[in-house]
């Protein structure tokens, strides 16, 4: 980002501009109190002061008038570029460091070329809708109990006849969990047969989740933990996090639908420049808890999902569940970070 003036940082700093605007504002409301003024006294039967000094008053006001409104005008405007002068920089690599900062993470690093592509995204976001980035971000993750994370973060816009709408989700890649073909996900996401999705055919329900498998397939909910899919994955208490598997029998891919804040290297409007790494290190804090989160759900999903049914006496429910519940996204100026729930064991 290139160096910014004091006058650029001035614009960017919202409780300078603020007090700049109000006293603009000020002016301008005893501008318009003189016009009043100005003008009762002209045109009216009793005049509160004399003609000259109510043309006078006419003419200071409307031109104060005017000059404030034109001054509001185009220091928003002003300040509207620079955020977005701002905003135009990749700050990714500052991201990054702050990630790698986080004592759980050994070596935090970015993909130059990643296992998962756009592609895998089921087609429950159809391309009429959903306008996804062609290229993911994508990471790879040690953590320094030796576990390692391979993840990417996609973006997208949601196009609706009402409103245009931003959305995230993060899609973790690990060997695939079963020889089997199938896709689970909540009732609510029909699934349309196409692409990686086009075998899938056969569709089955339990409470408020859908399994899709091949045709004359033995794969079933049977085969499934159930403590697995009640308490992690489709938990209503979990209000912030959407999550979807799809196994194709060489990987199995976790999508999870995280806040659009995930990421934000951003200068918000309420934001002050001189306070960007700062957010962004804040944002960093919050990120990490929502990846803790995330990857408890992974590792749950390479032991747990596919259970041990010939020694289910042994497996209790409290084994198989964690609270990966993803928080609220922040949206005030101060990104406190948020610490992630432990799983229970």
């Amino acid at each position: 980002m290139p160096e910014l003036t004091r006058f650029q940082k001035f614009f960017l700093t919202p409780e300078k501009f603020n007090k700049f605007t109000r006293v603009v504002g000020f002016c301008g409301v005893f501008a318009l109190i003189a016009l009043s003024l100005g003008i009762y006294s002209y045109v009216g039967q009793g005049s509160i002061v004399p003609k000259v000094a109510a043309l006078f008053l006419i003419a200071l006001g409307g031109f104060t008038l005017l000059l404030s409104f034109v001054i509001n005008f185009v220091a928003l405007y002003k300040r509207s570029q620079l955020i977005h002068l701002v905003n135009r920089q990749d700050r990714t690599d500052l991201w990054l460091q702050k990630m790698a900062n986080n004592k759980q993470f050994e070596q935090f690093e970015l993909f130059e070329k990643g296992p998962i592509s756009a592609d895998i995204l089921p087609t429950f976001y159809p391309a009429t809708i959903y306008n996804f980035e062609l290229v993911p971000k994508q990471f790879k993750v040690q953590y320094k109990n030796g576990q390692t994370l391979n993840f990417a973060k996609l973006s997208a816009i949601k196009r609706s006849t009402s409103k245009n709408e931003k959305v995230a989700c993060l899609v973790a890649i690990i060997d695939a969990v079963s020889d089997q073909h199938w896709f689970l996900t909540k009732s609510d996401f029909p699934l349309i047969n196409t692409g990686f999705y086009e075998s899938l055919t056969e569709s089955n329900r339990q409470n408020n989740v859908l399994l899709y498998t091949e045709k004359d397939a033995s794969f079933n909910f049977n085969q499934l933990d159930k403590e697995m899919i009640k308490q992690v994955l489709f938990n209503p208490v979990n209000v912030y996090a959407n999550f979807n598997v799809y196994n194709n029998t060489t990987h199995t891919y976790l999508m999870m639908s995280v806040p659009i804040t995930f990421m934000d290297t951003s200068l918000r409007m309420e934001e002050a420049v001189g306070d960007l790494e700062l957010n962004i290190t804040r944002q960093a804090g919050y990120d990490a808890a929502t990846l803790d989160s995330f990857h408890k759900v992974v590792e749950l999903l390479k032991t747990k999902l596919i259970g041990d049914f010939n020694n289910a006496e042994t497996t209790s429910a409290t084994e198989t569940t964690v609270v990966a519940e993803v928080t609220e996204p922040t949206t005030n100026s101060k990104r406190k970070p948020v610490k992630a729930k432990k799983a229970k064991k």
